[in-house]
């Protein structure tokens, strides 16, 4: 009855200690996956503050050609020149709004992500929480024996 008994402790040490090698690289990894959505959270932004430098770029020249093009031909600017010219201006501010708005929900899934590596990370390295994972590998090897 020993040498089964020593066999299943050196078994269940040498899982214990498997477990613990695993949690600990899964933990580096998880660092890494924290400081990869910490850099996206940043390009995020800045690539939605040059989105909207190209959406303003872009609607201002489109109101530009519009009023251009109507007082080059002596349109009067109310009615349908009016019209026309509010709605592009109103559908620039949508677009740029819209555009501000997918940055910062890009921004903050990226953060959010990477809170929660952070934490996944945390749990990975504690001591607490390996001790506890060997312990319930040990009482599972113990019960299977007695079992």
């Amino acid at each position: 009855m020993a040498i089964p008994l020593a066999l299943m402790a050196v078994g269940t040490g040498i899982k214990i200690l498997g477990q613990y090698g695993a949690n600990l690289q899964q933990s580096i990894a998880e660092r890494e996956n924290e400081a990869f959505f910490r850099e996206q959270a940043q390009y995020a932004e800045e690539a939605a503050a040059r989105a909207e430098g190209i959406a303003a770029y872009d609607y201002s020249h489109k109101i530009g050609e519009q009023l251009s093009a109507y007082a080059g031909s002596g349109v009067d600017m109310s009615g349908s020149a009016e019209l026309t010219v509010g709605s592009t201006i109103s559908n620039a501010l949508g677009e740029i709004q819209a555009i501000k708005k997918k940055g910062y929900m890009d921004a903050k899934l990226a953060r959010l992500r990477g809170a929660a590596a952070g934490r996944q990370a945390d749990m990975l390295s504690s001591p607490t929480y390996n001790l506890l994972q060997a312990g319930g590998t040990g009482l599972s090897a113990w019960a299977s024996m007695k079992g």
